[in-house]
């Protein structure tokens, strides 16, 4: 049975029954008139299933009572209260409708007698009333929360692109899409980053990105402009999927960057800041004409993959062993420049005091093979063979004596 059959079999029945009653209270046109609007609101509570219409057939039988017992004085007293109760329910919920507690008492009284189906409430990026899977067709009070935007269809017709916002929608007119506009703080892990000396490495960065709506018409606190519906519309057409365009964005700008730049520069102390500066740059050069703006990037680490960390830090040591070895063969080097510059001093001195040769080169031997014993470098660097053969030379020229 349609729709249109169900309205007239049960308003058609409530009509009879309410000019029966009429005609038993001796009030026929009052018991017609009720009858026939308890038809309506009953038929449209078997086809919504939405309460309220029982409420508006108990608020008319309450009406005809009022009537019946106290005449027309009575109805208006009860109208009065009635209205008086509608009004006070508005004004508790106008910060809910977005205006004045009168406006609010008219959203109310649509709701009432039925020129609207019901409210839907958009928030974080749902329809989160009422709890259906999907838009139901209009007319709806649609109220958008902060920090949503949504996309109105009618059949095959796009009809409107709203953000924060009250309003009502059309007949059979109904949300397509939501969008959520809060920006998303996410952490992304890349493998396999290659470097310029193509060196694998674990990129770790931490992305602050959204649609780019300005913060005061994402609040609701300024009005949506043509501007804001261009952005929707380029991401609706182009990046229907755009978290997952945007994520792999940051991917390509991330491993762009990281091959741009060697190992060493990357673990360099201090540099993650200008890596992220590069990354970001990138990405927004790609996702700004889209409509989505990359709002902060931080480079949490990069880390060299097993094999290029163990080789790298063999590289380092031995690097540093090199050096360490290079200052201490100058420092001894040195050391020997100022002992053969003394020993040239010894000599020229020697002479002039009437020393012989023979007796100078005595003393020169004998000097050197004493430090030469002293220094604990040189001892390692000796055989045992050479040591021996030392010592045969200072028992030679009586520096140890045989029993030693």
């Amino acid at each position: 049975m349609s729709n249109i059959l169900i309205i007239a079999a049960i308003t058609a029945l409530m009509f009879v029954v309410g000019i029966l009653l009429g005609i038993f209270f001796g009030y026929p046109f009052l018991g017609a008139i009720t009858g026939l609007l308890a038809g309506l609101s009953l038929s449209a509570y078997w086809i919504t299933r939405r309460r309220r219409w029982l409420a508006t057939i108990i608020l008319l039988t309450l009406f005809a009572l009022a009537y019946v017992t106290g005449g027309w004085l009575g109805t208006m007293y009860a109208a009065a209260v009635s209205g008086l109760t509608l009004f006070t329910s508005a004004a508790i919920l106008r910060e809910f409708y977005g205006g004045n507690e009168f406006e609010a008492f008219f959203h109310h009284l649509r709701l009432l007698v039925g020129f609207i189906r019901g409210i839907q409430v958009i928030a974080d990026g749902s329809i989160v009333a009422p709890s259906a899977s999907r838009s139901e067709l209009g007319p709806f009070l649609i109220v958008v929360g902060p920090e949503n935007a949504i996309i109105m269809q009618r059949g095959p017709q796009q009809t409107r692109i709203s953000g924060p916002a009250v309003f009502t929608s059309a007949p059979f007119e109904y949300v397509k899409r939501v969008y959520d506009l809060r920006p998303r703080q996410k952490t992304f892990t890349f493998q396999d980053v290659l470097t310029s000396d193509l060196m694998a490495t674990t990129v770790t960065v931490s992305v602050t990105y959204g649609i780019k709506i300005p913060p005061r018409i994402r609040h609701g606190q300024a009005s949506w402009t043509d501007a804001e519906t261009r952005v929707i519309e380029r991401i609706d057409s182009w990046m229907t999927d755009w978290e997952t365009r945007t994520a792999e964005t940051i991917e390509g700008s991330v491993r762009q960057a990281v091959g741009r730049l060697d190992l060493a520069t990357l673990l360099t102390p201090g540099y993650f800041a200008d890596l992220a500066r590069q990354i970001q740059i990138l990405a927004i050069r790609t996702l700004r004409p889209w409509g989505v703006n990359i709002h902060q990037v931080i480079v949490s680490s990069v880390q060299p993959a097993n094999g290029v960390k163990t080789a790298t830090t063999n590289r380092w040591i031995a690097s540093a062993e090199l050096q360490t070895t290079i200052t201490i063969e100058r420092a001894r080097a040195l050391a020997w420049k100022e002992a053969l510059l003394l020993l040239a001093d010894g000599y020229a001195i020697a002479k002039q005091k009437g020393m012989s040769e023979e007796s100078i080169h005595r003393e020169v031997l004998r000097r050197t093979l004493e430090q030469i014993a002293k220094d604990p470098a040189t001892k390692i660097i000796f055989t045992p063979e050479l040591n021996s053969a030392l010592a045969g030379l200072f028992r030679s020229i009586g520096l140890i004596s045989d029993a030693s």
